[in-house]
């Protein structure tokens, strides 16, 4: 069985024929959307001035955002948060924590360390 498991484990993940080949993710290819991505609700009421930007452009103006930190630790696209970020990421967990409680969602707090075998059966 460890024999077995070993073979199998050297085998690559093999992407479906249809999935395009591309140096980046400019080559990615849509194929479904859902609303419009451009337009706000309108319930809201926003101002006709109001142009959203992308959650990263508004980081990047607060001080706090440490995503070229986070891209040395995890080699990829996270953020490490600092001073009052990090306090408003905890606060809106919280109270998303604190509304689905109330609805009888249990909270599970997992390791954030695991062994091997697990990221091996997750396809890390």
């Amino acid at each position: 069985e460890a024999e077995l498991s070993e073979l199998i484990s050297a085998l690559p993940n093999l992407l479906d024929d249809s999935v395009p080949t591309g140096p980046d993710e400019s080559q990615n290819e849509v194929i479904s959307t859902w609303g419009s991505p451009s337009s706000l609700p309108a319930k809201l009421n926003w101002s006709p001035t109001f142009t959203p930007k992308w959650h990263d452009d508004v980081a990047l103006s607060l001080s706090g955002w440490l995503s070229p930190s986070a891209v040395k630790m995890s080699g990829s696209r996270f953020a490490s948060l600092s001073s009052s970020i990090a306090s408003l990421e905890r606060a809106l967990s919280n109270f998303f924590l604190d509304s689905l409680s109330s609805s009888g969602y249990t909270e599970v707090s997992v390791p954030s360390i695991v062994g091997s075998s697990a990221l091996t059966n997750t396809g890390q």
